[in-house]
């Protein structure tokens, strides 16, 4: 077998067979926004040795499993938050290959939370509206994760009656309906990880 411009030489008595599964797979979350995934070789790697280890994850809820790092060894590997696409739950596990196929999957036990860090995409903007006219606050991120609004130094929930907060994939929205003189010049501020953004809601009589 070739690898990296050079042949691969099995040991003697090794079957032309795809390896055995990994074993004792672990996985630490101690560090935050990071999990730390252990593993050893098959203990019968002489019959059919593994040239790489393919590691996969799934979010929670997400029915496919994505391939996320391929090693030539069995060891320690780190997998931070800047490793997923999205803020989510995710599960992990490992196989072996060689160039006869892939051994079954071994999941590591347990979940691990992981927030990718984010930039600011569009910012927000100072809003113009005119009495009784809806105002409308928007932020876009380079990563889906979630965000808190303020204003005037308030945290806004999701069910106050007089915004409506929603996200859609990268895109927050802030809505404050029906908005009235005496709200000229709040102060609205988004915030998601070490993004903070700000921006002040004027109106017009």
């Amino acid at each position: 077998m070739l690898r990296n411009g050079k042949r691969r030489f099995f040991p003697p008595g090794a079957k032309r067979v795809p390896p055995s599964a990994p074993v004792a797979a672990r996985m630490c979350v101690a560090h935050s926004n990071a999990a730390l995934l252990t593993w050893c070789p098959p203990p019968d790697v002489h019959r059919s040795p593994p040239s790489s280890y393919i590691l996969e994850r799934r979010a929670v809820g997400d029915a496919e499993w994505v391939p996320c790092l391929t090693t030539d060894v069995a060891s320690t590997v780190e997998v931070p938050g800047d490793g997923v696409p999205r803020e989510a739950d995710y599960h992990f596990r490992v196989c072996s290959a060689n160039q006869y196929g892939c051994s079954g999957h071994v999941e590591f036990p347990g979940s691990v939370h992981l927030v990718p860090r984010a930039h600011v995409q569009r910012g927000l903007q100072d809003v113009w509206v005119h009495v009784g006219e809806d105002a409308v606050f928007s932020v876009q991120l380079s990563a889906a994760v979630s965000g808190s609004w303020f204003l005037n130094g308030k945290r806004l929930e999701e069910e106050d009656q007089q915004c409506q907060i929603t996200q859609s994939g990268v895109e927050h929205t802030m809505r404050i309906n029906n908005v009235q003189l005496a709200a000229g010049e709040s102060k609205v501020r988004f915030e998601a990880g070490g993004v903070k953004e700000c921006a002040v809601l004027n109106v017009q009589g």
